[in-house]
């Protein structure tokens, strides 16, 4: 390998991990918009390869979903990306987050955040209810013909988690999501839309629900942070600052500098003895964050050969080394498992870059 094709340290890789982002859970938020628009010329502005928009499990690094975001709702003019009758004017995501800002405590804060969402719009009505211990955000259609598409009930629930825990500066982490639709093909991306949260799926409204105990605690941002937010929001949206937890990110940045430094992935014995506790603990902590050290083991290996393969500039024998297989075979029945390619067929598709 030349000195032009040294991969990178452990640091720089950190800046990438888990940025790929399945297609279908795009999908599902441009579906609307997909019906109005040219997407094939969108795609392609956004450098994002037909071929892997439609196939299904595909994964997209985060830059190209960002361009391809940012450029449809600047096509339609629209914060909403399309989801509504009328569009929403560029600007009101700022006035919302200028107003809840003001309010002192998290429980206000939140339902002032319903209240400008309800106004946003003819079509959908947020509820707040509290019961007992808990607060309900209820999303709910104010027309009863009409349900709701699940890509505009995962964005805006989500979105309100991500808007309450930048408030508070906190992990602000729902008990249980009830979604009124089936599991989507996209389900594990759910780990990050809802904080590892119980979801439920078929249920009768979609809905949101916090401890009040969670939501304790000020406002702590301001005006002068809004913009700043605004910036980071498309990111926060699919990688948010609060989750996975303290203990599954630790866990993983452990896999990864032990990938990105030694080319291998340790065992589960020898990364709880790095923890301090036994394998048991482990496996056991792991599941409580909804994942197991396969799962973690896989996600690591797959993202970094993504990434790798993405660049266009290592080979599938490096590639395959870098990430801990012993066997080029191996390998290649692994990616093929995560991806519905093999890595020279994910080398040969347009590559993911700015136009």
């Amino acid at each position: 390998m030349t000195d032009n094709n040294h991969f990178p340290t452990s640091r720089s890789f950190s800046k990438v991990r888990r940025l790929t982002i399945d297609t279908g859970l795009i999908k599902s938020y441009l579906a609307s918009a997909s019906e109005i628009l040219d997407m094939p010329i969108l795609l392609e502005k956004s450098g994002i390869p037909v071929g892997d928009w439609q196939r299904p499990g595909s994964r997209i690094p985060f830059e190209n979903v960002a361009r391809l975001l940012n450029r449809v709702r600047k096509e339609l003019k629209d914060e909403q990306h399309g989801r509504f009758a009328h569009p929403v004017p560029l600007g009101y995501f700022r006035l919302m987050l200028n107003a809840v800002v003001r309010e002192r405590g998290l429980i206000d804060a939140l339902s002032v955040l319903l209240d400008y969402l309800s106004v946003m719009t003819e079509e959908v009505q947020f509820e707040f209810v509290r019961r007992g211990e808990f607060v309900e955000c209820n999303m709910v259609s104010k027309s009863s013909a009409s349900m709701l598409d699940r890509g505009t009930v995962d964005f805006h629930l989500s979105a309100i988690i991500r808007v309450m825990s930048w408030l508070g500066n906190k992990a602000v982490k729902p008990t249980v999501v009830r979604l009124a639709f089936a599991p989507p093909e996209y389900t594990p991306e759910y780990a990050y839309l809802y904080y590892n949260s119980p979801v439920m799926f078929n249920q009768t409204k979609n809905t949101v629900c916090f401890e009040l105990s969670s939501l304790s605690g000020d406002v702590v941002q301001t005006a002068s942070s809004v913009k700043r937010y605004l910036r980071s929001a498309p990111r926060d949206l699919f990688f948010p600052k609060f989750a996975p937890g303290h203990f599954l990110r630790g866990v993983q940045e452990y896999l990864e500098d032990c990938l990105l430094g030694e080319q291998r992935i340790p065992d589960q014995e020898l990364v709880a003895r790095r923890l301090g506790i036994s394998a048991q603990t482990l496996r056991r902590r792991l599941r409580e964050e909804g994942t197991s050290f396969q799962s973690m083991k896989n996600q690591v290996r797959r993202e970094a050969a993504i990434y790798y393969l993405a660049k266009g500039t290592y080979s599938v024998e490096q590639v395959s080394d870098a990430v801990g297989f012993a066997e080029v075979s191996n390998f290649v029945r692994a990616f093929k498992s995560w991806t519905g390619l093999t890595p020279l067929r994910f080398q040969s598709r347009k590559p993911f870059a700015p136009k």
